[in-house]
């Protein structure tokens, strides 16, 4: 077959091929000044593929840093409001310890009440101060309520139970807050087994201690009657009224044992004096400062006054002593939440610094290979110019 060769054809294939050449070059050129291997989809379908799901990812690891960020600033920052709280509960502690001492007088206790009762308001204050992003912090999901409001001396909690949480890493949540029912409202009151208290209407000077279990405690509530003086003599009944220990008699310091338990009583309770223990229970701070800031503002110095007052701070104390526990477990779980954002902080750093190197893998040129490849498409566009420039001058008649 016989191949017919035109001028017309001879200058679009020397076209084509020079086009082909610049076009080329100019994708090099591209290549050489962005760095970038890929200019389009269409360049590598696979690995643009890849690179847009390394992008995905990488972008979600740096938002995580940017949420571990957040979450270090309101987590640390409730950190040290813990430390606060604890700061005027040892403030509450040495001021009860000392105003429930034989050696004060009623005016003197009056001061310290007054310093207590300043104490609690700063409590509530605290208890309803925002966080770092003007959300209440102990309001739980409510974050946008006042959780803690009082009427009548009585403190109540208005938020939820809920804790808000920030994702910080693929497979890690951190709580960004403790609901304030858990940190005020839910301490457990006496020995955490066994809570004791005194009737208000005790005449004598007996003093109850906080008992303690000895046994398996036969969970219930045991009414302590003194029935009789010199001598004195008690009985022991449970919820149902059915007779559990005695008629015993009775000499100050005595160990009462019953139901699995072991209670001392001090001082030298009259007949008719009465005394509780039953299972403990869950008691807001702010009540029991308010019994201290009352029993010390409203009794004298004599036997019974004086009893009543160490019973009722006793009880007090204890619970005092068992919200400060309480804060520090949940002080100490927000250290352990901060170290948890930093290690976290770690591992994302890890996986961002990998998906850039992957990435970097699959998109970027090898600069030198591309500057040759450059160079000879450079050296065959001049060519073919060269070539195209003599043909231009010609036909076929040149070779006839």
């Amino acid at each position: 077959m016989t191949v017919r060769l035109s001028t017309s054809m001879m200058f679009q294939n020397s076209m084509k091929t020079m086009m082909e050449s610049q076009s080329e070059i100019n994708r090099l050129q591209q290549q050489i000044s962005t760095g970038k291997r890929l200019l389009s989809a269409a360049d590598d379908p696979a690995a643009s593929a890849a690179v847009f799901q390394l992008r995905e990812a990488k972008q979600q690891m740096e938002q995580y840093q940017v949420n571990a960020d957040a979450a270090e600033a309101q987590v640390g920052y409730q950190e040290s409001v813990y430390g606060d709280i604890t700061n005027i509960l040892q403030r509450v502690r040495d001021l009860t310890l000392q105003g429930n001492s034989d050696t004060t007088n009623r005016s003197d206790r009056a001061i310290l009440a007054e310093e207590i009762d300043g104490l609690r308001r700063s409590l509530i204050s605290i208890a309803n101060s925002t966080d770092v992003n003007g959300d209440y912090m102990f309001a739980g999901n409510k974050a946008g309520s006042v959780p803690f409001v009082e009427t009548g001396m009585v403190v109540s909690y208005q938020g939820d139970e809920g804790v808000r949480e920030l994702k910080v890493g693929a497979s890690r949540l951190v709580a960004l807050n403790d609901n304030g029912k858990d940190v005020f409202m839910k301490i457990p009151t006496g020995n955490g087994v066994i809570a004791a208290s005194a009737s208000a209407s005790n005449t004598g000077s007996g003093i109850i201690d906080l008992g303690n279990e000895v046994g398996t405690f036969v969970n219930d509530t045991y009414d302590i009657q003194f029935t009789a003086t010199n001598p004195t003599t008690y009985e022991v009944y449970d919820s149902s009224s059915t007779l559990v220990a005695g008629p015993s008699s009775f000499s100050s310091g005595d160990t009462l044992s019953f139901a699995g338990i072991n209670v001392s009583i001090s001082g030298e309770p009259n007949a008719g004096d009465a005394f509780t223990l039953e299972p403990s229970g869950n008691r807001d701070i702010f009540s029991s400062l308010q019994v201290i800031v009352d029993v010390f503002n409203t009794t004298g110095n004599d036997s019974a006054s004086s009893a009543y007052r160490h019973n009722e701070v006793s009880r007090a104390f204890s619970h005092l002593d068992n919200t400060m526990e309480s804060i520090g477990v949940q002080r100490s779980q927000a250290g352990n939440r901060l170290n948890a954002i930093e290690q976290q902080r770690v591992v994302n750093d890890n996986l961002i610094f990998q998906g850039t190197v992957n990435i970097s893998r699959l998109e970027d040129v090898d600069m030198t290979e591309a500057i040759m490849h450059f160079e000879l498409q450079l050296q065959a566009l001049e060519a073919s110019q060269q070539s195209f420039s003599i043909a231009q001058r010609q036909s076929l008649f040149d070779f006839m």
